[in-house]
């Protein structure tokens, strides 16, 4: 029987990028429904006008889960194919209202500095708290539990999260509650759902990092070739001693990222051959992955290698 704690599933990946209006527009063209990005806009002061401050995100909505595609607003200018969505706050709440959301921008371009890629990787679980209280009866650090209040009810409803393993070399670990009133959206490529993820380790370090994610995830991982693979209901996460495959082919000459790193992210199609003519027609290259699926590698995903696998 599953536990309300237990790992069932993922809840979703971060694709940080520089551009995020060209990032959006990539996955647009591999046949994702992708909502216009917004950027949050601040007042620099009390009666000032507002600009643009921070992260900036949209999100392909799959089944039960999403892959969120985050940028940094450059200089007040998140550049071409966003919108702003100016944040109504008092006064009063001004200053550490901009404070904490230049903290959060600050981190993500620190992160940026190292390249372009997945960063952040979020599994699903029933109780934010239980899981809290699991993983300091195992001595495994977290961020405490935070509660969000999403559209639904009387006030919202609240879903709680929590950063998990703050020192994982790999990204940004978290669970989460599954969110109300979510729906995955219909995509051209027939995307259905985020089943997939790859960590790459360095060499000699594979050992260490699943005995840590063996306690982070309570369970133990499976062999499959080079790969220990994680089980969660019906999505997975993978461990490998390699880097991310590229495609062949010319480019945009992003490099691929460093190990350790979370470097792939496989999305459940409906027709894996309607895909690769899709990707084909676009122009973009892609090739079969060791498993079968098709990838779109890291020179042309902004960092990230893109798989896509038939059901």
């Amino acid at each position: 029987m599953t536990s309300r704690t237990e790992a069932h599933g993922l809840h979703h990946i971060g694709h940080l990028v520089h551009d995020l209006g060209s990032a959006a527009d990539l996955y647009r063209r591999m046949g994702f429904t992708v909502p216009t990005p917004a950027f949050p806009a601040l007042a620099p002061a009390p009666g000032e006008p507002p600009r643009p401050v921070g992260a900036g995100n949209t999100r392909l909505e799959l089944a039960d889960a999403f892959l969120e595609l985050v940028g940094v607003a450059a200089e007040d200018h998140p550049g071409p194919g966003v919108e702003i969505t100016p944040l109504e706050v008092p006064d009063h709440a001004l200053a550490a209202v901009s404070a904490a959301v230049a903290g959060t921008a600050r981190r993500l371009a620190e992160r940026l500095e190292t390249g372009e890629g997945l960063h952040v990787l979020v599994w699903e679980t029933g109780d934010a708290d239980g899981e809290a209280r699991r993983l300091d009866r195992l001595g495994i650090g977290h961020g405490g539990v935070q509660r969000l209040r999403r559209p639904g009810g009387d006030g919202g409803v609240p879903v709680g999260y929590l950063e998990v393993d703050p020192d994982a070399p790999e990204a940004r670990l978290a669970a989460a509650e599954p969110t109300p009133g979510r729906a995955a959206a219909v995509h051209p490529n027939g995307a259905i759902a985020l089943v997939g993820a790859v960590m790459c380790v360095p060499p000699g370090a594979l050992a260490e990092t699943e005995a840590r994610y063996e306690r982070c995830l309570d369970r133990t991982a499976r062999t499959r070739g080079a790969e220990r693979v994680f089980d969660l209901g019906p999505a997975e996460i993978a461990l490998v001693e390699r880097s991310a495959a590229e495609p062949s082919g010319s480019g945009p000459r992003r490099p691929a990222p460093p190990s350790p790193a979370l470097t792939s992210v496989t999305v459940s199609v409906a027709d894996q051959h309607a895909v690769g003519a899709r990707l084909a027609d676009q122009g973009i290259p892609a090739r079969a992955a060791a498993d079968g699926a098709l990838s779109v590698g890291p020179r042309w995903a902004h960092g990230a290698e893109l798989r896509f696998r038939g059901v």
